[in-house]
């Protein structure tokens, strides 16, 4: 695929440690990878899983000597140990997109977030609720993300991105 110009995003599916040495070897003989992708929603939901993943990229990034940028596909939860661990990165998450379809709306507070419902008339789009719901989710995922980096002292050259589905 990167002989033919395409930029790979390898999905780095690991259970043991030969895996992460695997991913470690191919991504230092592959120095034009920048992004790579790691799910959060099933095996890697637990925090104590979660945070072994995170712990063996920021390794792998050590050890190639540049950094990476991780698509975290449901990965929200552990957006304040990707900051502080890993640099730049995307969450994907449908989250926004199914509370929208069933009509909820994103609400932050000062120290609590929540959805709520939000009712619409039959036939009425949900476009605006969903571009509502993208606009506040995404703002708090990169202020919890710009917050622990400046509590861990960390600024990284690359900006925090905020998937949007």
């Amino acid at each position: 695929m990167q002989r033919a110009g395409l930029s790979p995003v390898p999905h780095l599916s690991a259970a043991r440690p030969a895996d992460w040495r695997f991913w470690k070897d191919f991504l230092w003989r592959s120095p034009s990878v920048r992004l790579v992708a790691v799910e959060f929603e099933t095996g890697n939901r637990a925090p104590t899983e979660g945070e072994k993943v995170i712990d063996h990229l920021a390794a792998i990034q050590e050890a190639i000597g540049r950094p990476l940028h991780l698509l975290a596909i449901g990965g929200a939860q552990f957006t304040e140990a990707i900051a502080r661990r890993l640099g730049a990165f995307t969450v994907i998450d449908s989250n926004p997109f199914m509370k929208t379809l069933k009509r909820q709306v994103f609400v932050r507070g000062e120290d609590c977030q929540s959805w709520r419902p939000q009712p619409t008339a039959r036939g009425q789009p949900i476009d605006e609720l969903l571009a509502a719901n993208l606009t506040a989710y995404s703002g708090w995922i990169e202020e919890r993300a710009e917050c622990e980096r400046m509590r861990a002292g960390r600024r990284f050259s690359l900006p925090v991105h905020q998937g949007r589905n």
